[in-house]
């Protein structure tokens, strides 16, 4: 693969394969926050300001600016002429911004650095700090300018069972369908809505045109502090340094591979080989593809017929190799050498070479990414292939031996403060088995057969999680053998675990010893020669897990394909004719593939390394082992926050919005958390609106999530709680969940009781970026003169099945209802009827001094149209009020309202983890 020339035009980057004299690919110039533009055709009119070569180009990568990533360093991992097989791994990576200055800063810097003028380690003096003065930067909008804000709450009715009176889906109304109305227009009716809100709602429409014409002003969100992005350059450096990438020009590294005659000659060649266009590289779906989404961008753009040149795609694991010869095994059998002169003194080459690849699915670090998600992915999924390549006088023999390890397939958590925390399974036992089975499911699709060998203790902390899988294992009817690795080898008597070869398989059909499922899987082999092909597949592969799927997995699975490895051997005839040699290369071998793997998981080598290498345990490895743990537990605790940002932003999974939260809150957040508080909130307001509206007849025009104060009357220095907000055809409802206070209270106003509507920015507090982002914070004030609102207070005995996340009707007849905790959304129990003497009912509340407020603020993960919808649609609705847009409170006064100690507090943890 040739290297890529990159050089500097008046218009942009362009670039184009060394000694390539046809068009090339220009990168255009970018001002702020614009999008990436790419010439593919261009043909320069000058000659440019410099030029480099790279390695290959990795991906673009977006920090309010753009950045193009090269391989600026990179050596040879494995070299096969003869099987014209090239793998090479990265040592380091050059960040070039796409803004002209800073780009010529940075290349003219890394110039220096190849001519050896500069220290290529100084991090710090890179460019990160991009000036776009000179590149008409948009200006900076105040906080408190009107029309910033606005973004869709929460769940829509129709996304929940209720009672058919409410359902949107049987009224066939949908909130994309209201049109928003312009300055002066008169608004036309809604067909499916004319006998319903039309003499109400339409008569009095209004403008809404402040939310449409300010619309433009919420591209001017958060913007990545230039410490920050220091910060994620000197992460990102780092980590492609030590993160185990590699990259070929002739093979595609992503799949298992395979070896044919070449064209010419009589030399073989490895397959399947490296994409030959743009077109392949965008199909390429696979979930080893690491760089897949830094090059989504540039492949979206590019002619599906352009030649793969500039682009390669990149695997994180580990690639390694070692030769050595082989010679025949017996006089009398047919061996590789049959044929030769002299054939039982003869030695042929061999290579072996070890490939293991990470998936990107569930990608992360060890405490921030563990077990399954919803889609039924692992964590730290790796899959190793053991490749044999024998250069035989007149044949090729190639064999390939895959084996996988990943996370338990459950949904469990570890605490990172802790030096050897527990195991927590999490979610319901139905979940869990649901997300097995599509686990297994998928191994089952693509591997064929599998059995799983779990290594975690039958003891202790790790006994409950251990027992789970076993148990759901059971009830799937998958394969499953438990190896207590830690009681069989204590004693650092780890020779024993020889004793894994009888172990029994539960589950199996044919009953059968992990000694026999080796021998029924098989591997894969091919014998090539001059007319003759010959080939055979692995049947099925063993799936090896710990809790993190390092230490204990890694001597297990070199012990296996050890194993694997003589029975091939065995098969052609031939033995290793140095084996003191070959066992020294072959454990150190296994001992750097655990390393690397370790090291992009948990940040430190592997444990119980010195085994691995030298199949002995000596006293100076425990004492190494004991250090690399509490390295394990600084990573855990400290660092690895931000570095799983970091290759959750890398992989396309979150944008620059996660920068913002971390800032905020200097914690990542796990999807499956996402995910469970979204099923919780769902049944939480399925339960609360069959409850409230069991014999109404209103239609429910609308639900929401929110946040609000417990107690009407109340803006500032608010202690904001968990609500829903209800839009009726009549009524708003405002259904506040108060854990501390063990009730839930209910606002109902009747919609011509609302005299004003205003809505604008409402901040709480101004010690975080989160918290003075005006995207944010953004809240709506309901002003009113009559209302009603009950206090509903919870039963002492609980009815709610939290393992299973259902509600079940007390024999009773208490109505199901539910309370809302702060912190994870969990449901507490139920409540009495409304006409339980628990109950407490206020009746009707009237003002007649100064109208009585509500206040909501929206939740911030919403979106623009979604509050711009749901202000709208309020407005409608409540046709006798007038809709104001002016801030609720400002940043001003929510940085007075703001307590000292908790900025100091917000400061000081900054300091630790950030």
């Amino acid at each position: 693969m040739p290297p890529v020339c990159v050089e500097v035009y008046e218009e942009g980057l362009a670039l184009a394969p060394s000694g390539n004299e046809g068009p090339k690919a220009l990168f255009k110039f970018q001002r702020a926050r614009s999008t990436l533009e790419i010439d593919w055709c261009y043909t320069p009119r000058s000659s440019p300001a410099i030029s480099l070569e790279f390695g290959c180009l990795v991906g673009y990568v977006d920090l309010t600016i753009g950045h193009l990533v090269f391989v600026s360093e990179y050596d040879d991992a494995v070299s096969l002429p003869r099987f014209h097989f090239k793998c090479n791994r990265v040592r380091d990576v050059v960040m070039v911004p796409l803004v002209k200055s800073s780009c010529l800063e940075t290349l003219q810097r890394y110039a220096k650095i190849g001519a050896g003028t500069e220290d290529c380690d100084e991090e710090t003096n890179e460019t990160d700090n991009v000036s776009l003065k000179d590149e008409n930067q948009e200006p900076e909008v105040a906080h408190n300018q009107p029309g910033m804000i606005f973004t869709p709450t929460g769940i829509l009715a129709d996304s929940f069972k209720s009672k058919p009176q409410l359902s949107l889906n049987s009224q066939r109304i949908l909130l994309e369908e209201f049109e928003y109305i312009d300055t002066g227009a008169v608004a036309k009716p809604n067909p499916m809505l004319d006998n319903l809100i039309y003499n109400k709602t339409f008569e009095h429409a209004r403008s809404v045109k402040n939310l449409q014409r300010n619309a433009g002003d919420f591209k001017h969100g958060y913007r990545i502090p230039p410490a920050l992005i220091r910060k994620f350059k000197r992460h990102f450096r780092r980590f492609f340094r030590n993160g185990g990438f590699y990259f070929s020009g002739d093979v595609n590294l992503t799949q298992n591979f395979s070896v044919v005659a070449a064209a010419k000659g009589t030399s073989y060649m490895v397959v399947p080989s490296c994409h030959e266009s743009m077109k392949d590289l965008k199909e390429d779906s696979g979930a080893f593809f690491w760089n897949r989404s830094m090059l989504a961008p540039i492949l979206e753009s590019c002619p599906d017929t352009y030649p793969h040149v500039l682009c390669t795609l990149l695997i994180q694991g580990f690639v390694g190799t070692f030769d050595c010869t082989l010679k025949k095994s017996s006089p009398r059998r047919s061996s590789l050498l049959a044929g030769k002169r002299n054939e039982d003194s003869q030695t042929i080459p061999a290579y072996i070479v070890l490939v293991s690849r990470r998936s990107t699915d569930r990608a992360g670090v060890r405490y921030m990414r563990r077990g399954v998600d919803d889609a039924g992915k692992v964590a730290n999924f790796v899959e190793t292939d053991q490749c044999i390549f024998v250069d035989g006088p007149q044949e090729t023999f190639y064999g390939r031996y895959t084996i996988i390890r990943g996370s338990i397939p459950l949904f469990f958590k570890q605490d990172p403060s802790k030096l050897q925390p527990a195991p927590i399974v999490q979610r319901s036992r139905d979940q869990n088995r649901d997300k097995l089975q599509m686990h297994f499911n998928h191994l089952l699709g693509h591997y064929g057969d599998f059995s799983c060998i779990s290594l975690i203790e039958k003891g202790n902390r790790e006994l409950g999680l251990g027992k789970t899988f076993q148990d759901l294992a059971a009830e799937t009817d998958f394969p499953l053998a438990w190896f207590d690795f830690h009681e069989v080898c204590k004693g650092m008597h780890f020779e024993n675990v020889e004793l894994l070869m009888k172990e029994e398989v539960e589950n199996s059909y044919p009953p059968g010893s992990v000694s026999m499922k080796l021998d029924q899987y098989g591997w894969y082999a091919m014998r090539l020669g001059r007319n003759l092909k010959e080939e055979s597949h692995q049947k099925g592969v063993m799936r090896v897990n710990c809790i993190d799927c390092l230490d204990r997995t890694n001597i297990v699975s070199k012990f296996l394909c050890q194993k694997v490895l003589g029975h091939q051997l065995e098969s052609w005839g031939v033995v290793i004719r140095n084996n003191k040699d070959f066992q020294s290369a072959y454990s150190n071998l296994w001992a750097n593939n655990g390393d690397a793997i370790s090291t992009q998981y948990a940040s430190t080598n592997a444990l119980k390394g010195d085994f691995t290498r030298a199949q002995k345990r000596h006293y100076t490895g425990v004492l190494n082992d004991a250090i690399l743990t509490l390295s394990r537990y600084y990573y855990g605790y400290f660092s690895d926050f931000f570095r799983q940002i970091m290759i959750d932003f890398l992989l396309g999974g979150v944008g620059e919005e996660v920068f913002e939260q971390y800032e905020s809150s200097l914690n990542n957040l796990d999807p499956n958390s996402a995910h469970e508080t979204m099923i919780t909130q769902k049944v939480i307001m399925d339960n609360t609106v069959s409850f409230l509206f069991r014999d109404s007849t209103e239609m429910l025009i609308g639900s929401w999530w929110v946040d609000s104060p417990f107690k009407v009357n109340t803006l500032r220095k608010a202690e904001m709680v968990g609500s829903m907000l209800l839009l009726t055809d009549r009524y708003v409802y405002l259904v506040v969940f108060a854990e501390a206070d063990s009730v839930l209270r209910v606002y109902k106003i009747a919609t011509e009781f609302v005299e004003k509507i205003q809505y604008g920015h409402y901040f709480l507090s101004s010690h975080t970026p989160l918290a003075k982002n005006p995207q944010k914070n953004v809240g709506i004030q309901l002003s009113f003169r009559k209302h009603e609102y009950r206090t509903l207070k919870l039963a002492k005995d609980v009815h709610f099945d939290r393992e299973n996340l259902r509600m079940r009707q007390r024999a009773d007849g208490a109505v199901l209802a539910t309370s809302l905790s702060a912190e994870d959304f969990s449901i507490l129990g139920i409540f009495q009827s409304q006409d339980s003497a628990d109950s407490q009912v206020c009746g009707l509340h009237e003002s007649r001094d100064q109208p009585s407020t509500l206040a909501i603020r929206f939740q911030q993960h919403t979106t623009h149209t979604e509050v711009r919808r749901t202000v709208s649609l309020l407005s409608r609705m409540c046709y006798g009020s007038s809709l104001v847009q002016s801030d609720l409170v400002t940043l001003e006064e929510a940085k007075s309202d703001t307590p000292f100690w908790k900025v100091l507090d917000h400061q000081l943890k900054k300091f630790i983890w950030a």
